[in-house]
C-alpha cells in the first residue's frame, strides 16, 4: 500500500506559460527529466472515489481516496488537498470499458514530493494538459510535504492556474464522456 496527498488541475487547452516555467531551469533548482511517454488503460464508471488503471508497465493500480483534507494548497496552488491509499493487484484481470490514455510527462521531484506537468491524448481528440503534486510517503507525512514543496514553488513566481479544473483523476475520468469532442464515444 502506498499513501499520497494530492492536488491536480485540468486543462483542455494548453496553458503555455505555465509548462514555459515548469521546464526552466533557470527557475528550478532540480533536474527535469526528458518528457517520457506512456499509455495507462482507465477503467471508466461513475465512482469519483476509486481509480483503477493499468499502467503502461502493466501493473494494475487501484486508487481510493481517503479523505479531503481540511488544508488547502498555497497560493496560487489553492484547492482542497485529497489524501489517497495505492495498491498494485496484477492479481486482477480488467476488462472494458477502459480507455486509453497517452501521457507525455515533464516531471521534477523534490524531497518526498513528485510535480509533474502532462499531455494526454486519447481518441483522436485534441489534447487536455494538466498539472500536479503528489507526495508520497507516511499518513502522517504526506500532507507536509506536499505544502512544503508548493511554498517552495510559490515563491518561484509561477504563472496563475487560471481556467484549471482542480480535480483528481477519477473526477476528471467520470466527466470524460461529456468532454469528448462531438462524435467521439468510449
Amino acid at each position: 500500500m502506498y499513501v499520497s496527498a494530492e492536488i491536480r488541475w485540468f486543462w483542455p487547452a494548453a496553458p503555455s506559460d505555465l509548462h514555459t516555467w515548469f521546464c526552466d531551469a533557470a527557475i528550478h533548482d532540480c533536474a527535469i527529466g526528458d518528457p517520457t511517454m506512456r499509455e495507462d488503460g482507465y477503467f471508466l464508471y461513475s465512482l469519483t472515489e476509486l481509480g483503477i488503471k493499468r499502467r503502461g508497465d502493466g501493473d494494475i493500480e487501484i486508487k481510493g481516496l481517503v479523505e479531503v483534507s481540511a488544508d488547502r494548497g498555497i497560493a496560487p496552488f489553492d484547492g482542497p488537498i485529497e489524501l489517497w491509499c495505492k495498491w498494485v493487484a496484477n492479481s486482477l484481470t480488467l476488462i472494458d470499458p477502459m480507455v486509453v490514455i497517452t501521457k507525455r510527462r515533464w516531471m521534477r521531484q523534490f524531497e518526498g514530493c513528485n510535480v509533474e506537468y502532462t499531455q494526454l491524448s486519447l481518441l483522436g481528440s485534441a489534447p487536455w494538459f494538466t498539472f500536479g503534486f503528489e507526495a508520497f510517503g507516511s499518513v502522517a507525512s504526506v500532507a507536509v510535504d506536499l505544502r512544503r514543496t508548493m511554498q517552495q514553488l510559490a515563491a518561484r513566481q509561477p504563472p496563475p492556474l487560471t481556467n484549471g479544473l482542480c480535480e483528481s483523476y477519477p473526477v476528471w475520468l467520470s466527466r470524460l464522456p461529456q468532454r469528448l469532442a462531438p462524435g467521439r464515444y468510449l
